[in-house]
């Protein structure tokens, strides 16, 4: 836009990986809580939370134009609830979904998701699933939304999150 500040945003530059250009979420983290809601079907966003990176949609459109890749770290917080993998039934269906940028549903499954731990699978206590979400697809990322199969009106079920920033490389 030449050069004007009007809309500028701030980044970091990692150069741990090329140089990527990552972004971070306004609100990046959101500690263990019981969540109501009318329906087991809702989405984080539902709760009155939006994961927003304060960028323009053109700014959006213009970094991944200029990006080949994307990368972006996601951990789901649980408490009594199966984030990922349900050891005691032995299936992915109960694993947390992810709402991409260009409203495709992220999960088990999608060659681009690489799990890097899992101690919520028995279902009881505390543990957290750690995933990395790593696409040439660009348009995926950022992660807008989230949302948990496994949490219903129990009052020992608890959630949150912790979303790591959004970086995208030549």
């Amino acid at each position: 836009n030449g050069g004007c500040s009007a809309d500028a945003i701030e980044v970091w530059c990692d150069m741990d990986h090329e140089g990527a250009t990552c972004i971070k979420a306004q609100k990046s983290a959101e500690k263990l809580r019981r969540y109501r809601s009318e329906s087991d079907d809702s989405w984080f966003g539902d709760y009155g939370f939006k994961l927003d990176y304060n960028m323009s949609i053109p700014q959006w459109n213009f970094l991944r134009l200029l990006s080949s890749e994307a990368r972006q770290r996601f951990t789901y917080r649980c408490e009594n609830s199966v984030g990922w993998e349900d050891s005691n039934q032995g299936n992915y269906d109960k694993a947390v979904l992810h709402l991409a940028a260009n409203d495709e549903i992220m999960t088990y499954g999608n060659a681009y998701i690489t799990l890097i731990k899992d101690t919520c699978k028995n279902g009881k206590g505390k543990g957290e699933v750690v995933l990395d979400i790593e696409t040439s697809e660009v348009n995926l990322l950022p992660v807008i939304d989230y949302r948990s199969l496994d949490f219903t009106r129990s009052k020992h079920q608890k959630h949150g999150f912790d979303l790591g920033m959004v970086c995208f490389r030549g």
